[in-house]
């Protein structure tokens, strides 16, 4: 048999631009050294028979997907915990804060007062606990300091006046007592205040207590 070719229709390597006859073997051949050519050209390496040999097995993406699942937990388990212990450390600084602003105050205006204005206290329960102190203002007369509670917050009032907030709108009292500690000599004042913040997974209370000792129970002795 003989395959007739046209002219510049030749197979890869053939020389000959003319009209040539060949033969079933000699298209064979050319065929075989055109194989051999293209099994070793960089393109080949790229395919096989089946497809691509560059891309991922099934085994190598399951593996890949695998670490990446691994990779991500670690980091939402970490970003959780940070959130969890940032929320902690806020519900105990919220709390310090508080107790310090109150605990501060109070014992400033026990030793700065004369004497308990028992008639406008009620001492020694937690049911509406309030103090009342006869002290003076910056200018030097004579007034009336007095802390209670307004819901959960501690406030202060002077000569009837509201002066504001001592504890944060983050911290709530939860038990607030005052007591009247007298001696032969002194007269001074116990404060207890428990405080609380958070939710109920970062809840968090404390108890506080201070004692001073008023001005006016010593100063003239």
């Amino acid at each position: 048999m003989k395959i007739d070719l046209q002219k510049n229709g030749g197979f890869p390597g053939s020389r000959s631009r003319s009209r040539a006859k060949l033969t079933t073997g000699q298209v064979l051949a050319s065929l075989f050294k055109t194989k051999r050519f293209l099994e070793r050209s960089p393109v080949a390496n790229s395919y096989s028979a089946t497809g691509f040999t560059t891309g991922f097995s099934l085994v190598e993406m399951l593996i890949y997907i695998g670490l990446l699942a691994i990779t991500f937990t670690a980091v939402v388990s970490m970003l959780v915990n940070m959130t969890v212990t940032y929320r902690a450390l806020k519900v105990s600084k919220d709390i310090d804060l508080s107790a310090f602003t109150a605990m501060e105050r109070i014992s400033n205006e026990i030793k700065l007062a004369d004497s308990i204005n028992v008639a406008q206290s009620n001492l020694a329960t937690t049911t509406n606990p309030y103090l009342s102190l006869n002290s003076y203002n910056s200018g030097g007369t004579s007034t009336i300091i007095k802390f209670f509670l307004s819901g959960n917050t501690l406030r202060i009032s002077e000569g009837g006046i509201d002066k504001g907030a001592l504890t944060a709108s983050t911290t709530n009292v939860t038990r607030l007592i005052f007591y009247s500690v007298s001696t032969t000599t002194t007269q001074a004042v116990k404060a207890e205040i428990w405080l609380s913040s958070g939710t109920t997974t970062n809840y968090k209370q404390e108890k506080f207590y201070t004692t001073a000792v008023l001005r006016g129970s010593y100063k003239n002795r």
